[in-house]
């Protein structure tokens, strides 16, 4: 983010989004990211069916992360899908979003998938 003054995001082979990168974040209609992790063998295929405040992305390792425009009402929202799913959410922490996470929004996927 602070050497590159255009960033480019290319899924299967095109182009899917060029700028720089405090607009890609800007554009992304997003403000900040949830991590946390659930040592529940079951735990990604649950969150697979999460729809309130973003999709659940599975990071490997038992990790997690949900990009979202309202950090407050999605962390309510997923804490309410956990209790009603028998899902112990762990080590919860929000920051600001990445390149990554917009890399990550816009594709669907890990960075090494």
């Amino acid at each position: 983010e602070q050497l590159c003054q255009r960033v480019g995001i290319i899924d299967h082979g095109k182009i899917i989004a060029l700028d720089t990168p405090e607009d890609l974040i800007a554009n992304a209609g997003l403000e900040s990211t949830i991590e946390f992790s659930s040592l529940q063998e079951d735990a990604e295929k649950i969150f697979q069916k999460f729809t309130g405040m973003g999709k659940v992305i599975g990071q490997g390792d038992n990790r997690f992360i949900l990009n979202t425009k309202e950090s407050s009402k999605a962390l309510k929202e997923l804490t309410r899908f956990s209790d009603e799913n028998n899902i112990n959410v762990e080590n919860i922490s929000v920051r600001k979003i990445t390149l990554e996470d917009v890399f990550l929004s816009l594709t669907g996927r890990r960075l090494r998938e």
